[in-house]
């Protein structure tokens, strides 16, 4: 791996913006990692529904888009410097990240990406039912038995 076709970002970056998915349940654990070359950043969330998507300054020429263990790559970054500067490279089935002499490997997963799942015994969206109106009624005219019908006393009682 050459630094012509890496991604250098700061350690510090990277880490605050995996944090999420270190509160995430273990299902949400795949983050997903893509650089934008011509924008000059790097957008980091959740792989299978696009949660906690934030953006990180980052610099290459590389084209970096991979889905990797969240929690793994979390822990792996937050042991370098805030101000250490990482080289993220993809190469075959793993990737690749370098600071100074060591290099680590993290391998890819393949998560297709999905729209959140509607619950069981959703009907579809809710809409008002419109008032019922008899055939011959009018509407807005009240019945018979409206409160506005003065009714008589009950005899026997005064």
């Amino acid at each position: 791996m050459s630094d012509a076709d890496a991604v250098i970002v700061a350690a510090g970056e990277l880490c605050g913006a995996l944090s999420p998915c270190a509160k995430a349940p273990r299902r949400n654990a795949v983050v997903e990692v893509i650089y934008h070359p011509l924008s000059g950043h790097m957008t980091v969330g959740e792989a299978k529904h696009g949660l906690f998507a934030q953006d990180v300054a980052a610099t290459g020429s590389g084209e970096i888009q991979a889905k990797v263990d969240g929690p793994r790559l979390r822990a792996l970054v937050a042991t370098y410097p805030p101000t250490a500067s990482l080289a993220l490279a993809i190469k075959g089935n793993t990737l690749v990240i370098r600071h100074e002499r060591s290099t680590v490997r993290l391998p890819l997963h393949n998560v297709p990406r999905q729209a959140f799942r509607t619950p069981r015994g959703h009907k579809g969206p809710v809409a008002p039912t419109p008032p019922v109106q008899m055939a011959g009624q009018p509407r807005g005219d009240t019945w018979d038995f409206s409160a506005q019908v003065p009714f008589s006393k009950p005899k026997g009682r005064t």
